[in-house]
């Protein structure tokens, strides 16, 4: 908003161009006479971030993946490709080709 502002164009102008309200622009282009830069870098609103609780699940995240890792046998059975999970159930459908091919000169050509 600040470039097209200076280049001369009016705040309607900038505001279409941009999809937003006429208000929106003429509020930006006052404060940044009034304060600078630093109206370009909105202001957070609610509390500053809590770092102690950051720093405490960041050290136990770390503990847990340094453990060592243990592989469950019954997770690791492999599921039947034939069949679903239940008994019963439809088999699931055959895996995709790998690579079609070309296409035949029909099929790339719409004019043949």
């Amino acid at each position: 908003m600040i470039l097209p502002s200076d280049a001369g164009w009016s705040a309607p102008r900038i505001a279409t161009h941009l999809g937003v309200c006429g208000q929106t622009v003429r509020d930006l282009l006052r404060a940044f006479l009034a304060r600078g830069f630093d109206v370009l870098y909105p202001f957070c609103s609610g509390p500053e971030p809590n770092t102690a609780q950051l720093d405490r699940v960041a050290e136990a995240l770390r503990r847990l993946l340094a453990q060592e890792r243990t592989l469950d046998q019954s997770a690791a059975r492999p599921r039947s490709r034939r069949g679903g999970d239940r008994p019963g159930s439809p088999p699931s459908p055959p895996p995709p080709e790998a690579d079609p091919g070309p296409l035949p000169a029909h099929r790339l050509d719409p004019e043949a």
